[in-house]
């Protein structure tokens, strides 16, 4: 699970959440949180019916159209009690359907680093299952501050847990987190947790406690609507983003990944979004909506987003984004690209490093062939032909549904968005000045983009005009890329074209991958023969 920096208002809601910054969510049981990647697909409840162990149980039930992502029933305490000890939670399990996966997890975080991580991704609970007790095991070190845990159901149907437990264990009792010891040691930012103010420990374990009363929406002037659609920019620590909230009939949108959240009316100056426990307060000045709050439960303010004059952003933007384009080689060039293809070496802490091929054309016709640290030996192709895509890990191959295929589309779209500065073919690209700040040091420019229902933060360099960086949500996880070693493109339509030959990627793991570019190639094609079911 990860709580990182923000690319849009949805996302925001999802990481305090993840962050233990709210403690009540409508119809949750009572000391519970709701978070995952799709949350809104899941009803989570309390089941007086099917329980295994006293009066009630928790229930995740999928109640979506389409089966994607998922979602977790989720705690957060203090470590104190258990550092320097072995720690094992355990907890019993039910599912009713044979397309079912279930998974519990407990990762530990500390201020640096994330020490302890297990979510049973080995050895998930498929199919149907009656009443089983599972264990996740691990120590926590003294460095140790946080304690998450919780179940996560992937299913179409419902998935019941009960009777959390926690308590220590000898050494006898094994560990479940498989990690290598370097994969524990790995930095990552989490100084926001000498912010949260966790409880001591965990809370109704046994789901005896009962459920959240549950908010009810009212409707709310066309005035009002019109009032708060707009465009947002949001700062934090450790980046800027853009927010889209929009007009729809007589709703309000928020756009983010995948599918925009709903903002329901509890007054004309206070929102939610279902199965959020946050509110979002509108902040007026004179009368005009100058900005959005989004406050916890307790009525602490979490984070300020203020509203953009549209006119006047999207004219620098676009000036940005045209000064962009020049330092890249100039829009008639960039434009003149339909398909991209290197080769490259991918780097992670305490890992081989692997080779890979990649080409991408802007119809989202995609290959990427993995190969192992010889450089020879396959070790998996992904290949996506503008309509399937399909993953192939050596020894198997499987096809996304449309839900996975969408996900992969917004990916490539980052990919075409650092490579040509453009969207990918029939989407459109909407540009809105950010402020400018910092960044390694270098003072940027920064445009909040619209793509196809996804923001997507573009950091450039101020004096260079190169991009150094962009930001976005996937999921319940920030994609940060950035970019150095820029070198001009030798021959064809693409020449002198400007191209970063080293990205760093970290997402949701917290773990960054450096990417050496060995060389470009623009416009060559690729066998058709490559583009089909590998």
């Amino acid at each position: 699970m990860n709580r990182q920096k923000l690319a849009c208002i949805g996302f925001v809601l999802s990481i305090f959440v993840l962050s233990g910054s709210a403690r009540a969510q409508d119809g949750l049981p009572i000391g519970w949180n709701k978070a995952g990647s799709k949350p809104a697909n899941y009803e989570i409840s309390v089941d007086s019916a099917v329980k295994h162990g006293g009066q009630a149980s928790a229930c995740l039930q999928f109640t979506a159209q389409q089966a994607e992502g998922f979602a977790t029933l989720m705690q957060q305490f203090k470590a104190d009690a258990y550092r320097g000890k072995r720690l094992r939670m355990s907890a019993w399990v039910k599912t009713e359907t044979a397309a079912d996966r279930a998974q519990l997890w407990l990762r530990l975080d500390a201020l640096k680093g994330m020490p302890g991580f297990d979510n049973m991704g080995k050895r998930p609970i498929k199919g149907v299952n009656d009443w089983r007790r599972y264990e996740l095991v691990m120590d926590v070190p003294a460095e140790a501050v946080n304690i998450a845990f919780g179940v996560m159901s992937f299913g179409t149907g419902r998935v019941w847990v009960d009777d959390f437990a926690f308590d220590v264990v000898g050494g006898d009792v094994a560990e479940t987190d498989t990690r290598t010891p370097e994969q524990r040691k790995q930095e990552r930012d989490n100084s926001y947790l000498n912010n949260l103010k966790l409880p001591a420990a965990p809370a109704n374990l046994d789901f005896e406690g009962g459920a959240q009363p549950v908010r009810v929406p009212v409707a709310v002037s066309t005035r009002v609507l019109d009032e708060v659609a707009g465009y947002y920019q949001f700062n934090m620590p450790l980046g800027m983003g853009m927010a889209v909230v929009q007009r729809a009939g007589d709703k309000l949108k928020l756009v983010g990944e995948g599918e925009p959240d709903e903002l329901l009316a509890l007054s004309e100056s206070e929102f939610f979004i279902k199965g959020q426990a946050l509110s979002v307060k509108v902040q007026r000045n004179g009368g005009q909506v100058t900005g959005l709050r989004v406050e916890a439960p307790d009525g602490n303010s979490m984070m300020s987003f203020t509203k953009l004059a549209a006119s006047t952003a999207k004219a620098r933007g676009e000036k940005l984004m045209a000064a962009a384009y020049e330092a890249r080689g100039g829009l008639t060039k960039l434009k003149a690209i339909h398909n991209v293809w290197h080769d490259a070496v991918r780097s992670v802490p305490g890992q081989s490093d692997t080779y890979f091929d990649l080409y991408l054309s802007d119809q989202v016709e995609f290959y990427q062939e993995n190969r192992d640290a010889d450089n020879k030996t396959i070790t998996g192709k992904t290949v996506m032909d503008g309509k399937t895509r399909w993953v192939n890990d050596g020894k198997t191959t499987t096809a996304a549904d449309a839900a996975g295929y969408a996900a992969s589309k917004q990916n490539m779209q980052l990919i075409w968005l650092e490579v040509s500065l453009q969207p990918l073919a029939g989407q459109t690209l909407e540009a809105l000045a950010l402020d400018d700040t910092t960044y390694k040091g270098k003072a940027v420019n920064v445009v909040g983009t619209l793509i196809d229902g996804r923001c997507y933060a573009l950091f450039f360099d101020a004096a260079t005009h190169h991009l150094m960086r962009i930001t976005t949500s996937n999921g319940n996880a920030l994609l940060d890329y950035s970019y150095d070693d820029y070198r001009p493109i030798r021959g064809g339509e693409a020449d002198g074209v400007q191209l970063a030959h080293k990205a760093y990627i970290t997402s949701g793991n917290g773990v960054t991958r450096t990417v050496t570019i060995n060389k470009f190639k623009f416009n060559a094609g690729i066998d058709a023969a490559k583009l089909r079911k590998p």
